[in-house]
């Protein structure tokens, strides 16, 4: 026994008579416009295909540098402290939720 499925098109059609109505395009012209516009903006809001790429990007925005951390010696040299001294965006993230929880900042 081969399962039966059936679609309910009465609200696409109305919608279909209602855009119909509004332009000068003919039927295939209207359905393909509308078709793509529908595609584009479900291509904008899916997530990539390649996940690896999405978490590169989020990475480069979280590691990204704000300030260098240094240190003056005596004679007046500036000093840099390391790359692990360096002050990212995402260490900005964590101190203002921990202001948020009214802990001190890092």
């Amino acid at each position: 026994m081969r399962p039966t499925v059936t679609i309910d098109t009465s609200e696409f059609q109305r919608a279909l008579r209602r855009h119909l109505a509004t332009t000068s395009r003919e039927l295939s012209e209207a359905v393909n416009m509308r078709l793509a516009a529908v595609l584009m903006r479900t291509f904008l809001f899916l997530d990539p295909r390649n996940p690896q790429a999405k978490r590169d990007e989020v990475k480069g925005i979280l590691t990204r540098e704000i300030e260098e951390r240094t240190r003056t010696t005596k004679s007046g040299k500036v000093k840099r402290l390391g790359r692990l001294r360096q002050f990212q965006f995402r260490h900005k993230i964590i101190n203002a939720m921990r202001g948020k929880r009214g802990q001190a900042g890092l």
